[in-house]
């Protein structure tokens, strides 16, 4: 099953090829029902600056990245703007396990415990549910790779853990670091806090066959232009953010244009 991997990182793209190196390394080859893997069991990567969370590699689409989490944020989905960035993650994208419908109202019941509680232990957004597998039939045939993200405030910072049971490190770790810091850092603005540590746990975490060579072959690749710029859609409180968020995907034309700071 591979030996369990910690991964310390300043930032997903300086330090995302040596993550790749040390999966290759650590992990054992696995079957699985996508194909051959190479996987650890019990992973967890530590990310020093949340901020900074977008990867250099081969098909990496940070259209994709900012639309994934517009719609987590704005607590909404939608297949037509999906695919206007990407159409291969729009046919894999299902209705019944989008994570925007999924996890609000819960992120306002956590930014309220947080405030009143601030030592609070409780603040978990549960993405899985407990009937998932057995509606894989509803949910084209998916179950949604994340379990829950758990919020801490640690001084003047918000630190987030995120439970997944399956991730793949080159399809997926690509696009949930953005979309989870998004929301670790729309809600350390909510309660006026900076981002503090992102801890991203998997209890399987591979890469597939196909994607092997990608490092010998130089398509991944250290970014220095990493950060994730989002910052114009984080307001001072969630709904405000979700408004942001909604306003952006209102408009047809913004699916491939960064944010943009109000004039207001």
């Amino acid at each position: 099953m591979g030996h369990p991997l910690t991964f310390s990182a300043g930032s997903m793209g300086c330090d995302y090829p040596d993550l790749i190196r040390a999966l290759l390394e650590r992990g054992e080859t696995a079957p699985s029902r996508g194909g051959a893997i190479v996987n650890v069991c019990d992973f967890e990567l530590v990310l020093h600056d949340p901020a900074r969370a977008l990867v250099g590699r081969k098909r990496m689409s940070d259209w994709l990245a900012l639309e994934e989490a517009t719609q987590v944020l704005a607590g909404e989905y939608s297949r037509e703007r999906l695919a206007a960035v990407s159409p291969p993650a729009a046919v894999k994208s299902h209705p019944n396990t989008a994570y925007g419908p999924r996890v609000w109202p819960q992120l306002f019941e956590v930014e309220d415990e947080l405030k009143l509680h601030p030592d609070s232990r409780r603040a978990v957004v549960y993405v899985g549910r407990p009937d998932d597998l057995a509606r894989t039939e509803y949910n084209g045939g998916e179950v949604p790779c994340t379990a829950y993200w758990q919020f801490f405030v640690r001084g003047d910072a918000l630190d987030m853990i995120v439970h997944m049971r399956s991730n793949d490190a080159v399809h997926g770790l690509s696009y949930d670091v953005p979309m989870f810091t998004a929301v670790q850092r729309a809600l350390a603005t909510s309660l006026e806090l900076e981002p503090g540590l992102y801890r991203h746990h998997a209890g399987s975490f591979h890469i597939y066959e196909e994607h092997w060579s990608m490092l010998d072959d130089g398509e991944i690749w250290t970014r220095e232009d990493d950060r994730f710029p989002i910052d114009p859609l984080l307001a001072w409180d969630m709904y405000g953010t979700r408004e942001a968020a909604r306003d952006r995907m209102s408009d047809p034309d913004s699916a491939k244009r960064w944010p943009e700071p109000s004039t207001g």
